[in-house]
């Protein structure tokens, strides 16, 4: 696949993922929800670390980043 069609496989997998939440919290109902939940999870998860490689992020590095940015700013 392309960056574009990963990308645009990437926000087809999200409206699915916000399908299965709001199945997941009762506001509908979905077939096979917890086998598809695991799936769209891991489709969402294989497209960032693709982009992470791709564009040579740590991320690792990125995430303790952001958790500490977030940290600092709910203790503001």
């Amino acid at each position: 696949w392309t960056t574009a069609e990963t990308f645009n496989g990437l926000v087809s997998d999200d409206g699915d993922l916000g399908r299965l939440i709001l199945a997941k919290e009762g506001f509908r109902e979905m077939p096979d929800l917890e086998k598809n939940l695991k799936h769209e999870l891991a489709e969402i998860l294989y497209a960032v670390l693709l982009f992470s490689k791709q564009y040579n992020i740590d991320l690792t590095d990125a995430f303790i980043e952001e958790m500490n940015r977030l940290e600092s700013k709910l203790s503001e």
